[in-house]
């Protein structure tokens, strides 16, 4: 549907998405907007539930980014002449080619 025919039957579309159908309204052929029925309504938490909730996700984000990975782990290679060559010179230069 349009957004022009949308705009014009706006109530009707609000009461058909909250029947349970999928509407999608769209600009120049391709698709902008999609109505549909919330699956439940947002529930109210304290302050106190809040800040618990912040702190674990914190905490668990921070293990996250601090935990050494495999990725994070380098292994310098010591059979390349170019490692080999700057350990015997001194020559900090060459290292890692």
């Amino acid at each position: 549907m349009c957004k022009a025919e949308a705009k014009a039957r706006l109530s009707e579309l609000v009461d058909r998405a909250a029947a349970g159908e999928r509407i999608v309204i769209t600009k120049r052929g391709k698709p902008v907007l999609e109505m549909v029925w919330p699956r439940s309504a947002p529930q109210r938490i304290d302050l106190k539930t809040l800040r618990r909730m912040t702190a674990a996700l914190r905490n668990e984000v921070l293990a996250f980014f601090t935990r050494p990975t495999e990725a994070s782990i380098h292994v310098l290679p010591v059979s390349r002449p170019d490692f080999q060559t700057a350990a015997r010179s001194g020559d900090a230069a060459l290292v890692g080619g």
